[in-house]
């Protein structure tokens, strides 16, 4: 799947941004043609600028 982040649009949708008081956010892109996002989409959690996690809602 790592192929198809290099195709000129991108795999998943728009994005929907949480934010917490501690510096931390997270962004979700709920469409995701990427197997890990299915059904929910892909969550990306940062502390201030710097990514931190990234996880899947698939059940895997």
């Amino acid at each position: 799947e790592l192929d198809r982040l290099d195709l000129p649009e991108p795999p998943w949708g728009l994005p929907e941004a949480t934010v917490w008081t501690d510096r931390s956010w997270m962004i979700r892109f709920a469409e995701s043609g990427l197997d890990m996002g299915d059904p929910y989409g892909i969550l990306v959690t940062f502390d201030g600028t710097r990514p931190v996690d990234v996880q899947g809602t698939d059940d895997e």
